[in-house]
């Protein structure tokens, strides 16, 4: 079976991770990107733990996730992107390691309310406007368990 190269770029990476290492299999890997080492580690050890060699630890910076390959299938966001210092040079640069027809998933917490403090969820509206402006062809956005898909 051929690497099928998916990322995962979440607040809780270690709860996504592996879940995602264990749906690909074998065959395929899974980056875990976080800015943070500390928390790569945690994923590294429930890895080690589970004995899931197929997850792949990447320090990623503030506008890039400096993912080693630039063809992943997938890119699932749980819970960061409200967190982000700069999101637009970061999404801008996240779909240059997305593969055509990949997919970018962003789970966010369903919130109609626009806060002015940070950090805080985005509303649907403010996600869908982020995108735009990265110039993204397509991404789902979940949000309160419905996809919502961003119009091409």
């Amino acid at each position: 079976m051929t690497e099928r190269p998916l990322s995962d770029a979440a607040k809780r990476p270690s709860e996504v991770a592996p879940r995602q290492a264990q749906r690909v299999g074998p065959g395929g890997v899974v980056f875990a990107n976080d800015i943070s080492t500390s928390g790569l580690d945690v994923i590294r050890e429930r890895a080690d733990r589970e004995g899931l060699k197929n997850i792949r630890m990447v320090v990623g910076a503030v506008e890039d996730p400096l993912f080693p390959a630039k063809n992943l299938d997938m890119v699932v966001m749980v819970y960061v992107l409200h967190l982000l210092e700069r999101p637009i040079p970061f999404l801008k640069n996240l779909h240059a390691y997305l593969r055509p027809g990949a997919s970018l998933v962003i789970i966010e917490r369903n919130t109609t309310v626009e806060r002015a403090h940070s950090p805080s969820f985005m509303t649907n509206r403010l996600i869908l406007e982020t995108m735009n402006e990265t110039g993204a062809h397509s991404c789902i956005v979940v949000q309160g368990g419905t996809p919502q898909e961003q119009p091409q």
